[in-house]
């Protein structure tokens, strides 16, 4: 089974213990976990990076001062994990890779990810960057509320977001060339400079672009386009998937589109066939948190060992979906 408690996050890992269960294509799981053993692929994560704070708490009344609840707890220390874009690499330190995260980052996300063991690289010079928190409040692993800590650009102007792409670019250019690089857009600044593409940071390599919201033209020129249902529709204005995906792909110019559909199914287009997987049964969704970032995470690292575009999103679908 996948783990859905948000505090453990362990979605990825538990793929190891029970693959078969999930009533897919048991040859085909079985071979991405021995390809997965026997070659190491490199990964680049590029995007919004944040941190995900998790407050255990009880619940045990309605206020009497307003219909809310009244949270209690000993103490006021979080459990921190990677979010965004750090979060897909995170998931990748479960699998046979080398991957790295390049991102904005501050004082404490450094901490955070050094404790998670992801390595980084992040633009130097900016003291006044702060990475965006996302605080959960969970009683027995139901959420509460949450109270998310930002603000735009997260505190950037816009010339300091052109500049720190251009320490990006350096610092890709200087590091390994990756199998895959995973463009992770949350839509907190890091992709809204204009002077820098950054897909033209990655030649010869295979693209995933993980986006938020348009420009389309952003991202023209990438190798494999994966938004879920509900980007797909905004960015397209279209109902159908196969309309979306159809229209996706002749504006972006894109080998293949992959639509997800949470625990339902996941679907898209790859050079010019419409594809569609459905499970054998459909999930109960539990919690939806790190989801997409798992699915992100292995669906990457399969088409980085050649598995064609429809058998990587079967593959990654059992890594998210539950």
């Amino acid at each position: 089974m996948f783990k859905t408690n948000p505090l453990r996050n362990q979605r990825v890992f538990c793929l190891y213990h029970s693959p078969i269960k999930q009533g897919g294509n048991m040859d085909l799981l079985k071979s991405f976990l021995d390809k997965n053993r026997s070659k190491t692929i490199n990964i680049h994560c590029v995007g919004d990076a944040m941190i995900d704070e998790y407050y255990d708490v009880k619940v045990s009344r309605i206020s009497p001062e307003y219909p809310v609840p009244i949270m209690k707890s000993y103490n006021d220390w979080p459990v921190r994990r990677p979010g965004g874009a750090a979060n897909v690499v995170y998931q990748l330190k479960h699998f046979n890779t080398k991957s790295m995260l390049v991102c904005w980052c501050d004082d404490l996300g450094k901490s955070v990810f050094t404790d998670h063991g992801i390595a980084f690289s992040c633009p130097i010079g900016f003291s006044y960057y702060k990475l965006p928190i996302k605080r959960r409040y969970l009683d027995d692993g139901i959420q509460i509320i949450r109270h998310d800590i930002e603000s735009p650009e997260c505190s950037l102007d816009e010339c300091s977001v052109d500049f720190s792409l251009s320490q990006i670019r350096t610092i890709i250019e200087r590091t390994y060339v990756p199998d895959v690089a995973i463009l992770s857009d949350y839509d907190k600044g890091f992709f809204s400079g204009e002077s820098v593409n950054p897909l033209s940071f990655y030649k010869n390599v295979k693209t995933i672009v993980d986006p938020k919201n348009g420009p389309l033209s952003k991202w023209e020129g990438c190798t494999i386009f994966k938004p879920n249902a509900k980007e797909a529709q905004e960015l397209t204005g279209r109902k159908q998937w196969k309309d979306q995906a159809q229209h996706l792909q002749d504006k972006l110019g894109c080998e293949a589109v992959v639509i997800t559909f949470g625990g339902e199914k996941v679907a898209g287009i790859h050079n010019g066939e419409f594809f569609c997987y459905y499970p054998d049964k459909s999930v109960v969704v539990q919690s939806v948190v790190g989801a997409g970032d798992c699915f992100a995470a292995v669906f990457a690292l399969a088409i980085g060992h050649d598995f064609s575009v429809p058998e990587a999103s079967e593959i990654a679908w059992h890594a998210g979906a539950n």
